[in-house]
């Protein structure tokens, strides 16, 4: 015997009885989720570089040490610096502070998001520059700091903020700027300092180089980055194959460069980094690196095609067409997009 379907009417929203109540998420629980976002270490420090680069620092030193059973991240900047209501929105999940397209960082959230990814306790000492350029001289440096120890004791959102003692100040590494600690460091990925440096610092150098050829200075454990351009195009046979920029009716365009890397022998190859891995698609957005060595579906990782590597960029503006992730480090291509980079490359890729 058929059931009748039961008819179904919208509850009304002045239903007598029914009341709007406050429905904060769980803080352990939210807080506890967002460190499986995905950062890896690596990832994290460059959200925190963004940041940097973002308030027009020209100078980023980090240094990575051990301390006692722990690991300390430390990231200092010469940038514009915050107040307090700036701060205070730095340090607070899904910040209200003001982003432009040009911007590096993308939901207001890298702060948060990006260090708990890495560690349990966060650190900020800043140090505003006046409207005019000076160092703000009247105007004390600040501090901040958030602990998820604390956070899940007392199951709150919470964070401490107020004027930086003597001894924090001591810590700001320029006249003005910012400076930012990570300790109780659980999530790195090498806790061995050294190599862990040593891997940041050339990540650095190919993530941020265009930043670094346009003289913004990034240092790791005292040693500069030097900027490491995939594409080889400063190497005399390294060939440019192809070279456009690409308009998407009403919602701006993206540019792609590809070239042939060199062939120098199996041995010289191999030391250059020349093989199928690294072969592929660099995605960069807003200048800076956000993806590396991508296929797109396009061929698979074979050493056939160890040679073939591109460059493919587009600004802020352009997020909601790549669907730029929180994270800055993916995007996911809309099929007309897919459909119209496989025209302009796949011949290249087959030849």
């Amino acid at each position: 015997m058929a059931t009748a379907t039961p008819k179904w009417t919208h509850p009304a929203a002045n239903q007598k009885g029914v009341h709007t109540v406050s429905s904060p998420p769980n803080a352990k629980r939210t807080m506890e989720a967002l460190r499986e976002m995905g950062y890896d270490s690596y990832a994290s420090i460059m959200d925190l570089i963004d940041n940097s680069i973002d308030a027009g620092a020209s100078r980023i030193a980090i240094t990575v040490r051990e301390d006692k059973d722990d690991i300390v991240i430390a990231i200092y900047d010469d940038g514009s610096g915050m107040n307090e209501e700036t701060l205070r929105e730095a340090i607070r999940l899904g910040s209200d502070t003001e982003r432009q397209s040009g911007n590096l960082g993308k939901f207001g959230m890298g702060l948060v998001t990006a260090t708990i990814g890495l560690s349990k306790k966060v650190e900020v000492i800043t140090y505003l520059e006046d409207v005019d350029g000076q160092t703000s001289l009247q105007g004390p440096a600040l501090y901040a700091s958030f602990d998820l120890d604390e956070i899940a004791e007392k199951n709150e959102f919470m964070g401490h903020v107020g004027k930086a003692s003597a001894g924090q100040i001591s810590h700001l590494a320029y006249s003005k700027g910012t400076t930012i600690f990570l300790s109780k460091t659980d999530r790195i990925s090498n806790k061995d300092t050294k190599t862990f440096a040593d891997t940041l610092r050339l990540r650095i150098g190919r993530v941020f180089r265009k930043f670094i050829d346009s003289a913004v200075e990034i240092s790791v454990n005292g040693i500069k980055s030097e900027s490491v351009d995939p594409l080889m195009l400063a190497h005399k046979d390294t060939k440019l194959l192809h070279q456009t920029n690409i308009e998407i009716d009403g919602e701006g365009e993206f540019s792609i460069k590809a070239v042939e890397v060199p062939d120098w022998g199996q041995a010289a190859n191999a030391k250059a980094g020349i093989n199928s891995q690294n072969s592929g698609f660099y995605v960069v957005r807003n200048n800076r690196e956000i993806m590396a060595a991508q296929n797109f579906g396009f061929y698979k990782k074979h050493g056939d095609y160890s040679h073939f590597r591109a460059e493919l960029c587009f600004d802020g503006t352009m997020d909601s067409v790549f669907h730029t992730n929180i994270s800055k480090m993916s995007i996911h291509l809309e099929q007309k997009i897919k459909d119209r980079l496989r025209e302009e490359v796949q011949g290249l890729i087959a030849s």
